[in-house]
């Protein structure tokens, strides 16, 4: 459990017909429809009247929990799949909750009550719930998790192709103990203005900043070609993505390179290179090669 317990001021689902002691607890300052969701201090943790007689949690400006005259409850995060988030949901809902994988997932039983798990939770969207006989929730609108592994067979026949670009860094890279200069990638990139060459893309696999492949693509042209112009260029542009910039100079060591290479390889062929293959319902298992994915 983490922050602080909200302890509730009257029972949720009698909102409408809360009696008049419950209704003499003060609004928020500048907010008639919302109350203190605990200690009046804690202005950033509210209860609120939504429309169609819904009844609303609110997280500073996020409405995380909202029950509906319908019976539904509904989730959402707003982008916003912290610790923080997890303890209130935790304290409202009276489930488990937790921060695993940079996803945020809570306890809940399966439509058919038999069996009780952790789910990972939508970041962006509706996150559906419904009490069952038991008090339990249901989760109506689960995400269906992914895993990935190497298909190692066609993943080293497409390392193959690249195989000549491989061979040509290894060899440049016994002569590179100085780097790559700032004018080796302006007399190639060319020059935004004097003494600063233009330098090409960033190329980024990490998940939630994945460069796409079609970006990735142009780099990977340039590394299958077979003319050493072209692998100048690619180790160059490969320097930039992966070394660190010390004296003006980008200075990456050979398993950066060979590291970056491959990690650009197998985002742009991961059709080829990966076997997808579905979590169970309620299983919490990490994705090992999520950053060739995206979220």
């Amino acid at each position: 459990m983490y922050g602080a317990r909200y302890e509730l001021p009257f029972t949720l689902y009698n909102w409408m017909d809360a009696t008049v002691a419950e209704r003499d607890i003060k609004p928020i300052r500048g907010k008639p429809d919302c109350k203190p969701l605990g200690k009046r201090r804690n202005t950033h943790v509210a209860i609120c009247k939504g429309d169609n007689e819904a009844i609303i949690c609110r997280l500073y400006s996020t409405d995380v929990v909202t029950y509906h005259k319908d019976g539904r409850i509904v989730i959402r995060l707003d982008g916003w799949a912290s610790q923080t988030t997890i303890a209130f949901i935790e304290e409202v809902l009276g489930v488990r909750g937790c921060i695993l994988h940079n996803r945020a997932w809570i306890g809940a039983t399966r439509k058919d009550c038999t069996q009780v798990g952790m789910y990972a939770l939508r970041a962006h969207e509706d996150n559906i719930f419904r009490r069952n006989g038991q008090g339990d929730l249901e989760f109506e609108n689960p995400i269906q998790i992914k895993t990935h592994r190497v298909n190692r067979a066609e993943a080293n026949n497409v390392r193959k192709t690249y195989k000549p670009f491989k061979d040509y860094i290894k060899r440049i890279m016994r002569l590179r103990d100085d780097g790559f200069s700032a004018q080796e990638f302006g007399e190639v990139f060319g020059w935004v203005r004097a003494e600063l060459p233009k330098y090409p893309k960033q190329l980024l696999v990490s998940g939630y900043s994945t460069t796409t492949q079609e970006e990735t693509r142009a780099f990977l042209d340039l590394a299958r070609s077979e003319q050493v112009q072209d692998h100048y260029k690619a180790s160059l542009w490969l320097a930039r993505c992966v070394g660190h910039i010390r004296q003006e100079r980008w200075r990456p060591s050979l398993s950066d390179m060979l590291k970056g290479l491959d990690d650009y390889i197998l985002l742009v062929h991961r059709d080829e290179c990966f076997i997808e293959s579905y979590v169970g319902s309620g299983d919490v298992k990490r994705d090992p090669y999520a950053k060739f994915f995206g979220r």
